[in-house]
């Protein structure tokens, strides 16, 4: 595994837009694309892969469903008794 410094300076552009250093890039595996997540956390902007973002929220849910039941199969009871029930 290469290892790539993670830390660089990037400026914002009139656009709005930020380039993300090439060092960065290969170091989260980031090709033309992608998207990311940003999140504003203590006065910091937080880039955050959207695949990394949606394993983190898959791995948080796994925690509470122990049972491993299909959340899809779960909503869609519940919607077919709220429409018996209507």
């Amino acid at each position: 595994m290469v290892n790539y410094p993670s830390e660089s300076k990037a400026l914002i552009n009139d656009g709005g837009r930020i380039l993300i250093p090439v060092n960065i890039r290969k170091a989260l595996n980031l090709h033309i694309g992608d998207e990311l997540l940003l999140k504003v956390e203590d006065d910091e902007i937080h880039m955050i892969p959207l695949s990394k973002a949606v394993q983190q929220a898959q791995d948080l849910i796994r925690q509470y469903n122990k049972d491993g039941l299909k959340l899809t199969d779960v909503l869609s009871e519940l919607r077919k008794e709220d429409q018996e029930n209507d």
